[in-house]
């Protein structure tokens, strides 16, 4: 549970850069020698297609270096590119490791939710961590080996991510607050609904490998170029943000509810809040523009690793919600 912000944040650190590209990438200089390339070794003529490789990607390299050289002595501000320096045929290694680790931390918050017993809506909790990994696989993928097919993987499956979460937070908790707001002195205060987890996890997941499945269909009927321009990312991200910014508000909606129907917030309300600051906050290293750390670590890599942490924490809050859910019980029962 990244919260509402933490899907925003997958969007703006995951989707925007394969649409409009590293600027270094479409700076003139690099475009112009990139041009050459494709005419003296018969490279693919499509920045993002998955036949950059060998000479092709050798002499893409060579490109950026030149562009570097001219940027320098124009004293111009050096932009991003996506090349690994070395020559290695590895695209954005940063972000790649940071990733990796993402996917680990999620490994992590599966492990504890499968540890915890007692867990109200164990299986959604389960499925939300199966397809934080499968989001994090396809996100390092993606930054190793960009490319059509990857960069598709990669959107498809954050969205995934981002719509199983909506579902979570109305399975969750929306429901929750909402009866205690409108049919207050119908329902007990503290007492909790309970719902069909398994319906949740089910509807999030299909999405994941649906909307993956689809963009491979579609793929196979149509050519790299038809596609890219039947698919509309602007529409696309329109949609998304409008998602994430929903699940915002469910989240904001929750903390107040808790507020209202006890009059106070308990310290796992307090952990929620934290994570959808720190959410917020990591969104900010995105726009940040400067010069890459030993022409490696950028600003979106930055924020691949200031979410590293955050499962993990999830998997604590989640901890601490339940031990308090455990002792008002035994509350009731003394």
């Amino acid at each position: 549970m990244y919260g509402g912000l933490a899907a925003c944040v997958l969007l703006l650190g995951i989707f925007t850069r394969p649409v409009s590209g590293s600027r270094g990438d479409a700076s003139s200089p690099y475009r112009s020698c990139v041009g050459k390339c494709i005419k003296e070794l018969s490279c693919p003529d499509h920045m993002q297609s998955c036949g950059w490789s060998g000479e092709c990607f050798g002499c893409r390299y060579d490109c950026m270096w030149k562009a570097v050289d001219i940027f320098i002595e124009k004293e111009r501000p050096i932009p991003q590119f996506h090349e690994l320096p070395g020559g290695i045929q590895f695209q954005e290694p940063a972000s790649f490791i940071f990733s990796l680790l993402n996917f680990c931390g999620f490994l992590v918050f599966f492990r504890q939710i499968r540890k915890m017993r007692g867990l109200e809506n164990a299986r959604v909790w389960t499925m939300y961590s199966v397809i934080g990994l499968i989001t994090w696989l396809c996100s390092a993928i993606f930054h190793a080996r960009d490319c059509w097919v990857t960069e598709y993987l990669d959107y498809f499956s954050a969205f995934g991510f981002i719509l199983f979460h909506t579902r979570l937070i109305v399975s969750n908790y929306l429901v929750d607050a909402f009866c205690v707001w409108i049919c207050n002195g119908f329902v007990v205060r503290g007492s909790h609904i309970s719902y069909d987890g398994e319906v949740y996890a089910v509807f999030g997941c299909s999405h994941v490998f649906i909307l993956v499945i689809i963009s491979l269909l579609v793929s196979v009927k149509i050519n790299q170029r038809s596609f890219q321009k039947l698919f509309d990312y602007g529409y696309n991200m329109s949609v998304c943000l409008g998602v994430s910014a929903f699940t915002t508000i469910m989240y904001v909606l929750f903390i107040v509810g808790r507020w209202y129907q006890f009059n106070r917030l308990s310290p796992s309300d307090y952990m929620m809040i934290k994570i959808m600051i720190w959410t917020n906050c990591s969104v900010l290293l995105e726009t940040l523009d400067f010069v890459p750390l030993f022409w490696t670590i950028d600003a979106h890599s930055l924020f691949h690793a200031a979410t590293i942490p955050l499962p993990i924490y999830v998997g604590m809050y989640l901890r601490r919600h339940l031990e308090e859910n455990e002792y008002v019980r035994l509350s009731k029962n003394v």
